[in-house]
């Protein structure tokens, strides 16, 4: 499993998405191919993420390469999203390894758009915070932006403080990426 430092201060501009940090420590190494099939890893495909905190929330880009993009068709509804390119990504939001703790998160672009879902999230009773999303809702799409580069997407998430509830060590996490590469 690839391990890096978590950033301190931001990755981009939430509002415009423009990278800000020219200091950005890029995970690359380590990944594992995970077919859904009986497919073998495309040549062209690879990937690489950063992640960063600040007060206001958590910062992700990941960078994929793969030259051939498969949109979500499904109405927008991102039901069986693993089946579709897009990122997945997971913290585990107080270290302690349960999968009870964990947050998981889903980009794609889909026929109704760029959506971004919060796909599983802890069971913490009622939640008075502003801001907050329940577990299988979609969340503001002021969120994420995919654009094109020259060998693939460009994904860059932001999640607000609000959203990380009930997240207890914002700079010692657990965060796991997974990158959907579908070969229709």
């Amino acid at each position: 499993m690839p391990k890096a430092d978590l950033l301190r201060g931001k990755l981009f501009d939430e509002k415009s998405f423009n990278i800000v940090n020219d200091n950005i420590n890029w995970v690359e190494s380590d990944w594992n191919w995970v077919s859904t099939g009986n497919y073998e890893q495309p040549g062209d495909f690879d990937a690489k993420f950063a992640a960063a905190y600040e007060q206001n929330g958590l910062y992700l880009m990941v960078s994929v390469n793969d030259s051939l993009f498969c949109m979500n068709e499904e109405a927008g509804k991102m039901t069986n999203y693993w089946n579709y390119d897009g990122i997945q990504f997971a913290i585990d939001t107080n270290n302690s390894g349960n999968p009870s703790n964990r947050m998981e998160f889903a980009a794609a672009q889909t026929s109704n758009g760029t959506l971004l879902r919060k796909s599983t999230a802890p069971d913490v009773g009622e939640i008075l915070l502003t801001g907050y999303t329940k577990s299988g809702e979609f969340m503001n799409d002021n969120y994420v932006n995919i654009s094109d580069t020259q060998n693939g997407k460009l994904y860059k998430i932001f999640v607000p403080i609000s959203e990380l509830y009930p997240m207890e060590h914002p700079f010692d996490i657990r965060l796991s990426a997974f990158v959907g590469s579908c070969k229709q």
